[in-house]
């Protein structure tokens, strides 16, 4: 579903990231399928991190890679976003975890932008 009904690409900016876990998932797999991307990892960096996105048929993740320092040293990483059918996760609307300077800022819908940027702009995306 997408708010605009003019017959041209799915553009991030313009989804309507409203309603049930179960929409939103189905709007991301819409522009992660327009864009050639499904079920593919990319990894990108945002503000100094790098971070894995994968959209597959079950979910949507970005999941930060870890740079072994600061607070959060002894993990791998984390989710930041995640999206399935039942449930969305934004790292940064958990009031506990926010404060943590670690904590990822970005949002459902930048984090969709990076990756339309990335994937329709041709910038450099590990797959």
């Amino acid at each position: 579903m997408r708010c605009s009904t003019e017959d041209r690409p799915l553009l991030a900016a313009e989804l309507c990231l409203e309603g049930s876990p179960a929409d939103l998932l189905d709007q991301i797999r819409n522009l992660f399928t327009e864009l050639g991307i499904l079920e593919q990892t990319l990894f990108v960096e945002y503000h100094g991190n790098r971070y894995r996105v994968s959209c597959s048929d079950d979910s949507f993740v970005v999941y930060r890679i870890n740079n072994h320092r600061g607070t959060r040293h002894h993990l791998p990483g984390w989710p930041v976003c995640l999206v399935d059918e039942h449930s969305v996760f934004e790292e940064h609307t958990v009031p506990a975890i926010a404060r943590d300077r670690c904590a990822c800022r970005a949002d459902i819908q930048k984090w969709l932008e990076i990756v339309e940027l990335c994937t329709r702009g041709g910038l450099a995306i590990d797959q």
